[in-house]
C-alpha cells in the first residue's frame, strides 16, 4: 500500500476511534492539540489491527449466548430443526420423547426428562403460562433472557406441583397482576426462551406426554382477559408481532456471519448500563450496539483482523468446553454454583453456551461428571466398573437422581440391547444388598450374574464418561459436604456371556 493510501486507512480508523470514545476530533486546546510529523504509521497501524483483533475475541465469547440462542430460536421457529419446531409464543414438545443413542437437539441428552421449547416475544405485551397440577411428577420451567441468564423458574422446587396460571413480562410492563395469575416473572430482554422438563421413563412416557406434557398452554394476556374463566379453551395459536429473526446457522460459528447475528440482537436488546464500556470496545470492532456491522467498508487490515478473532474465539471455546477442572477425592468434578445466574463471568456464559444453552441453576439440578476411574485412568468401555452407594449416601436428591454414560467422543448417549441409557431412583427393579448399599455394575456386555444385570449400565466399547443428574439436589449436594462414590476398575474383566457385542 502507498504512503497516502496508509494515511486514509489511518484517518478513517482514527474516525472509528473517535467515534467510540466519544472525545471531539475538533475543539481541543492548544496545550493539548499536538500533532507529530513524524508519525511511525505502521506501528499505529500495527497496533489498531491488533486492537481490533482481541476486541472481536472478547466479543466473540461475550456474544455467545446471543448466537447459540438465536440458532435454536431460527431453527424451530422455522421448522429447520424435525425434533422440535412450533411458531412464536407456541410450545414445541420434542417429538421423539425420551432422549436415545440417536438424540442430537442438545449437546449432552437427558434421558430422564421429556422436553417443551417455546419462543416468546415480549415487547408487545406479557404472555400467559398454565402449569397444570403436576400431582407428583416432578417438573421445571425454566425462563432465560437472551444472555442465556434464568430469570425465573415455575417448578416443583418454587411453586409446588398445584399448577396455575403465570405472567411472563418484560422488565418495562407496568401492569397490574390480572385476575387468576398467581405470579409475574420478568425478563430483561424483549425475547424469552421458555425451556419445560418433565420426568418420565420409558415405561410411563407416552402417559406423561398425555396427561402432563400437552396440557402446558400459552397465550397472551390481551386473550387471557377476554375470559379468563375459560381461558383453556382457546386453540394454542401463534404469537403475533415480533421482529424478524437474523438468519442463525451453526456454520456460521467463527466467521463474520457470527457477528453479523449479534450485531442485530446488540442493537435491539436493552443492554445494562454496566456494559457500555465493553460496548465502546466491541463497537471499534465494528459490530457493537452503537453500530450497523458492515466489514466489507472497513479497510482490508480491520476486516482481517476481525475475522481472526472470529476464528480465534470459536476456538477458544470449542478447545476450553473441556478444560480440566476440579475434582473430589473420588474423581467427580462440579459446575460452579453460579452456573445459569452468571453475572459478569462471560467466560464461563460462553463455554456454557457453546456446549448446550439450557443450563439449569444448581438449586434446580446438579450435574456431577467423572471422565476417570478411582485410580485415574481414564473410563473406556474395555474395562468393567462398579461404583457404590452406601445405605444412607444415595445422591442427595430430593426428587429424584440418575447416572448415563456417553461417548467420549460425539457426547452421544450408548447404544445397547436392553435400551437403557441411564440407572437410578427412577429405575425398577434394582438389586440392594442386604446392607441396603447398591452396588451399580458398568461393563459393554451383559453380566451373567443375576444382581449384576438387575444394576447393569451399558457403556459400549470405547471411551466414555459418566453424568450424575440430581434433581432438586438437598442442601448437602450443593455445599460440598456430599460426594458421589468412586468408580473402580474391576480386574480381571467381569465373565460376559458369549452373545456378540452390541
Amino acid at each position: 500500500m502507498s504512503r497516502t493510501g496508509l494515511l486514509v486507512l489511518v484517518l478513517v480508523s482514527s474516525m472509528m476511534l473517535v467515534g467510540v470514545t466519544g472525545v471531539p476530533a475538533q475543539g481541543r486546546s492548544p496545550e493539548t492539540n499536538t500533532h507529530r510529523s513524524d508519525v511511525d504509521v505502521p506501528v499505529f497501524m500495527q497496533a489498531l489491527v491488533e486492537l481490533q483483533e482481541a476486541a472481536a475475541v472478547i466479543g466473540y465469547l461475550y456474544a455467545a449466548p446471543l448466537f447459540e440462542l438465536s440458532v435454536a430460536q431460527y431453527r424451530q421457529l422455522n421448522g429447520l430443526d424435525e425434533e422440535v419446531n412450533a411458531p412464536l409464543g407456541v410450545f414445541a414438545h420434542f417429538k421423539s420423547g425420551l432422549a436415545t443413542e440417536r438424540t442430537t437437539w442438545f449437546g449432552v441428552p437427558n434421558p430422564d426428562v421429556l422436553y417443551s421449547s417455546a419462543w416468546l416475544w415480549l415487547s408487545d405485551g406479557p404472555m400467559v403460562i398454565y402449569v397444570p397440577p403436576m400431582d407428583e411428577h416432578w417438573y421445571s420451567v425454566q425462563i432465560e433472557d437472551l444472555f442465556m441468564n434464568n430469570v425465573g423458574y415455575l417448578s416443583s422446587r418454587t411453586i409446588g406441583n398445584d399448577g396455575g396460571y403465570y405472567l411472563i413480562a418484560d422488565q418495562h410492563w407496568s401492569g397490574a397482576l390480572p385476575w387468576g395469575v398467581r405470579d409475574i416473572v420478568r425478563v430483561p430482554t424483549d425475547t424469552a426462551w421458555v425451556l419445560l422438563r418433565i420426568a418420565a421413563t420409558q415405561d410411563n412416557q407416552h402417559q406423561v406426554m398425555a396427561s402432563y406434557q400437552s396440557r402446558f398452554r400459552l397465550l397472551p394476556l390481551e386473550r387471557y382477559l377476554e375470559n379468563p374463566r375459560r381461558a383453556l379453551d382457546q386453540p394454542s395459536k401463534a404469537q403475533q408481532g415480533g421482529v424478524p429473526l437474523p438468519k442463525a446457522l451453526p456454520e456460521m460459528r467463527g466467521t463474520l456471519d457470527y457477528f453479523r447475528v449479534v450485531n442485530q440482537l446488540l442493537r435491539r436488546i436493552d443492554i445494562p448500563a454496566t456494559e457500555n464500556g465493553l460496548m465502546a470496545m466491541l463497537d471499534l470492532a465494528g459490530f457493537g450496539s452503537g453500530r450497523v456491522f458492515a466489514p466489507e467498508r472497513h479497510p482490508e487490515q480491520l476486516r482481517a483482523a476481525v475475522e481472526r478473532g472470529a476464528r480465534i474465539g470459536e476456538r477458544i471455546l470449542r478447545d476450553m468446553r473441556f478444560r480440566p477442572t476440579a475434582v473430589d477425592a473420588n474423581g467427580w468434578s462440579y459446575a460452579p454454583l453460579h452456573l445459569g445466574l452468571y453475572g459478569s463471568d462471560y467466560l464461563l456464559r460462553a463455554i456454557s453456551a457453546y456446549g448446550g444453552i439450557g443450563a439449569n441453576i444448581v438449586e434446580e439440578a446438579v450435574y456431577p461428571n467423572a471422565y476417570y476411574d478411582s485410580a485415574g485412568q481414564l473410563l473406556n468401555g474395555a474395562h468393567d466398573y462398579q461404583l457404590r452407594f452406601l445405605r444412607g449416601h444415595y445422591p442427595a436428591a430430593d426428587a429424584y437422581w440418575s447416572i448415563s454414560a456417553y461417548n467420549a467422543q460425539s457426547n452421544a448417549l450408548l447404544a445397547n440391547p436392553i435400551n437403557r441409557f441411564g440407572i437410578g431412583s427412577k429405575t425398577e427393579d434394582l438389586s440392594y444388598d442386604d446392607d441396603g448399599s447398591l452396588l451399580i455394575h458398568l461393563s459393554s456386555s451383559e453380566p451373567l450374574d443375576s444382581k449384576l444385570r438387575a444394576n447393569w449400565l451399558p457403556i459400549g466399547h470405547q471411551g466414555f464418561y459418566l453424568v450424575a443428574r440430581i434433581y432438586s439436589p438437598l442442601p448437602e449436594a450443593l455445599n460440598g459436604s456430599y460426594s458421589m462414590p468412586a468408580i473402580v476398575r474391576q480386574s480381571p474383566k467381569t465373565q460376559v456371556p458369549s452373545a456378540p457385542p452390541f
